[in-house]
């Protein structure tokens, strides 16, 4: 008798069971600040992956998948939307990942607003009043975004190991060296002689020109960049969500 596993990236099907399932639950990306704003927080991020199954019973099950700034959930579990960068002169609110603050030292808005063990994310860093200023990054599913004057850069996201995605690998999340990865923070926005703030890997948004913030990754949950000064074409839209199902079939 052979064993295997099915992945589902929904809405592509749903199982029958019951099975005990491994998920992948990732919310959409906030919105970049406007105006040496922060980069905005990645989705929430929520994996039972490599722990206990969790149990599912035959019925059928509600599949919302977020948006930019939008929760995503699945089997009773919900992954939060990313926190907005804050404006110049405004806060990062608090999100799956907290945005960064705006220019002029604001603090990053708080990560995990769900309470959830483990985290789904992490604060947002703090804007810089500092020659030349600049946003603070968007935090990430596994790091802070990052604060000071030579560019604030999205916190790193987290990942699915290559093998457990399977045939769905090329199509969803960033590439990395150990799987495909999720939940990037957005860079924080910048002056003409800022240095370039980078989006963190998992579809976080940088900010490729002074004026304007890079959008997160579809499918990635990543933050959007801040916006810059002068502003150009604005800020960052979040990256869309994702979920996953995993489970053992015979």
């Amino acid at each position: 008798m052979s064993f295997g596993y099915q992945v589902l990236g929904f809405g592509s099907g749903g199982a029958v069971g019951p099975y005990e399932i491994e998920y992948l639950v990732v919310a959409g990306g906030g919105y970049g600040g406007w105006n040496r704003g922060g980069g905005a927080g990645g989705g929430g991020f929520r994996s039972n992956f490599g722990g206990s199954g969790t149990p599912i019973t035959v019925q059928s099950y509600a599949v919302t998948i977020g948006a930019a700034n939008n929760n995503s959930s699945a089997v009773g579990i919900t992954g939060s939307a990313g926190g907005a960068g804050g404006g110049d002169g405004a806060n990062g609110q608090p999100g799956g990942s907290g945005g960064g603050g705006g220019y002029a030292s604001n603090p990053g808005g708080s990560g995990n607003v769900g309470g959830f063990t483990p985290v789904e994310g992490f604060v947002g860093g703090q804007g810089s009043s500092y020659s030349p200023g600049n946003g603070g990054g968007g935090g990430g599913a596994t790091q802070a975004g990052t604060s000071g004057p030579g560019g604030s850069h999205g916190g790193a996201g987290n990942y699915w190991p290559t093998a457990a995605i399977g045939p769905l690998a090329p199509s969803y999340g960033e590439s990395g060296p150990s799987g495909r990865y999720f939940s990037g923070g957005g860079g924080g926005g910048r002056n003409p002689s800022g240095s370039i703030a980078n989006g963190g890997i998992g579809g976080g948004g940088s900010t490729t020109s002074p004026g304007t913030g890079q959008a997160g990754d579809a499918n990635t949950g990543g933050g959007g960049a801040g916006a810059g000064n002068p502003q150009g074409s604005g800020q960052g839209v979040g990256g869309s969500g994702i979920v996953m199902i995993r489970y053992q079939f015979q």
